[in-house]
């Protein structure tokens, strides 16, 4: 028999006092990633996504990255991110969602700081990870009574994990290219994408033409103004078709869209799926609390 001993104190990353809460975990593999999960964020969670196999392109606070076999994604609560599937290679990855993180010097519900570089290879702990994931998410759809809190263990066991190899990983990130003039109409956008806005109400906004606006934007963020807008509100869209119980008619409202045929046709072009069929496809019923699950896409 050969016995390994813990040689040291185990010291948490944690605040004192406090304990992360998993929300949910999500399983996306070839057969869904053809229906893209378009940009949107998080006021309530963390998340962490792991790819298990395949190559694509992941977009994080409007910062394109490429991932592939063996990479941990990290969003920050309330980090934009957009999956830029029409990039993928046989992509397949898990992810977990994550509550009540407090790590000492950091916001709520965020694992790493601004300046550490949120996509990093996992290297030789591959096979940890794809383990522990595939359990949290088998374990929790298999429903079985009290299974909730050994989910729970294996997520700190994760977070343990990433945050060593975080600290340790060359992770520094990279300065946007994005100009101030941008950054500061995305952050308008990002703010108001819900509101009746137009090319010629956001260029009053910030006094320059219409033209000048939809230039310098799309050449910068790949999208125009109001295709930008149209984006955001779908991304949100989404998350409330799945994190929630509330009619299409009340998320189309919610999120900006004052004719509902008009929602239904925009999400069908975006999404490739109608609202009704997404909701459908991408939750599990009977999983607990619904509004706290996205059991197929982060």
């Amino acid at each position: 028999m050969i016995q390994c001993f813990v040689k040291n104190e185990i010291k948490s990353s944690f605040a004192e006092g406090t304990q992360p809460k998993l929300l949910s975990a999500s399983n996306i593999h070839v057969d869904y990633a053809h229906h893209t999960r378009i940009m949107h964020n998080h006021s309530d969670r963390c998340e962490l996504l792991f790819v298990r196999n395949g190559a694509s392109r992941y977009v994080i606070d409007h910062q394109v990255f490429p991932i592939k076999k063996g990479d941990m994604v990290i969003t920050n609560c309330g980090t934009l991110h957009d999956d830029l599937l029409e990039q993928q290679d046989n992509v397949a990855y898990y992810s977990i969602a994550i509550d009540h993180l407090q790590i000492p010097g950091l916001p709520e519900n965020h694992l790493i700081a601004e300046s550490v570089r949120p996509v990093f290879p996992t290297g030789e702990h591959y096979n940890v990870f794809n383990g522990l994931f595939r359990s949290i998410y088998e374990l929790l759809v298999s429903n079985e009574p009290g299974i909730e809190e050994t989910c729970n263990y294996l997520m700190l066991s994760v977070l343990s994990l990433v945050l060593k190899i975080a600290n340790q990983a060359d992770t520094e990130n990279t300065e946007t290219s994005q100009s101030s003039m941008i950054m500061d109409i995305r952050q308008y956008l990002d703010r108001k994408y819900m509101n009746d806005l137009s090319l010629q109400s956001i260029s009053n906004e910030f006094h320059i033409s219409t033209y000048y606006l939809a230039h310098i934007f799309k050449e910068e963020t790949g999208y125009s103004p109001m295709n930008y807008i149209i984006r955001r509100r779908i991304g949100e869209a989404q998350s409330l078709l799945i994190t929630t119980r509330r009619t299409i008619t009340d998320i189309a409202s919610q999120v900006g869209f004052s004719n509902p045929n008009n929602f239904n046709i925009q999400f069908q072009k975006q999404v490739g799926l109608s609202p009704r069929a997404y909701r459908k496809t991408y939750t599990i019923p009977g999983l607990g609390d619904q509004k706290n699950e996205e059991p197929h896409q982060p």
